[in-house]
């Protein structure tokens, strides 16, 4: 009896010491992209969207982007960078998505003028007018969302994989699910992902439809990261799925769309 009892808790002590690896290893990795962002970001001039402006006849109200310079200081807590500049302190959000600019807008000119371009990449209510370094930069916080967006979702597969007897779904989780699906049927995509949210967050592996119409959701939204990492976390849950294929495909195409 007594062997059995050391030897179990060998067995404790191990598993604790590999979760809290595993943890640490997860921060450790999105410190370093925080510390790789903030490099970039500190070589960056910023301009930040403060209203519409018109430049003639033809480029009327488009939006204008005050010059901010680079920044005096950035921090980053959990997924929230603050930039302090000279004029004014800002924030932007990790998992905001880095877009190339298409349309006219305007921004400040030096020494104190006005210019206006169809180029350039937008970032929440910032716009950076070079390209240097924003493919890196856009790597990164893809990186950053996908690692954000995961979780511990491992410990959870883990966990789902070693159940003998799977999970039932209880009525309270087939109302989130009844409520998560009609919301869709009805294209109200934000309460629908918030339902589907929900389900998974009552139980993460009881309904594993749930991260699969949450990653087709987050397409329609243009959340092609969100998107993808949900139907991995599908196909993990449920690598036998009829739609396994199809699915995986989906993952194809997805990523194709965040390198653009």
């Amino acid at each position: 009896m007594k062997t059995t009892r050391n030897i179990l808790l060998v067995l404790l002590t191990f598993t604790c010491l590999n979760a809290k690896a595993q943890k640490t290893e997860k921060s450790s990795n999105l410190d370093s992209i925080k510390n790789r962002i903030i490099e970039i970001l500190k070589n960056k001039e910023f301009y930040y969207l403060t209203g519409t402006k018109s430049y003639n006849e033809k480029l009327k109200d488009l939006p204008y982007y005050d010059r901010l310079k680079m920044p005096q200081n950035i921090s980053i807590k959990e997924n929230t960078v603050t930039l302090t500049f000279k004029k004014a302190e800002m924030s932007v959000s990790l998992l905001e998505q880095l877009k190339p600019n298409n349309d006219y807008l305007m921004y400040f000119f030096p020494p104190g003028g006005y210019g206006y371009t169809k180029s350039g990449m937008t970032w929440g209510r910032f716009l950076f007018v070079t390209m240097d370094q924003l493919h890196d930069l856009g790597q990164l916080l893809n990186n950053f969302r996908f690692n954000y967006y995961w979780g511990d979702f491992n410990k959870i597969l883990k966990d789902y994989q070693a159940l003998t007897i799977k999970p039932e779904i209880t009525e309270e989780l087939r109302k989130y699910i009844v409520q998560a699906n009609a919301m869709n049927v009805k294209k109200d995509y934000e309460r629908a992902m918030n339902l589907y949210t929900k389900v998974i967050e009552t139980n993460p592996f009881a309904y594993p439809a749930a991260y699969f119409n949450l990653a087709l959701i987050s397409a329609q939204t243009g959340n092609y990261q969100y998107a993808i990492v949900n139907m991995k976390k599908y196909l993990l849950l449920v690598p036998e799925a009829e739609d396994a294929r199809a699915a995986q495909d989906k993952i194809y195409e997805w990523e194709l769309e965040i390198e653009k």
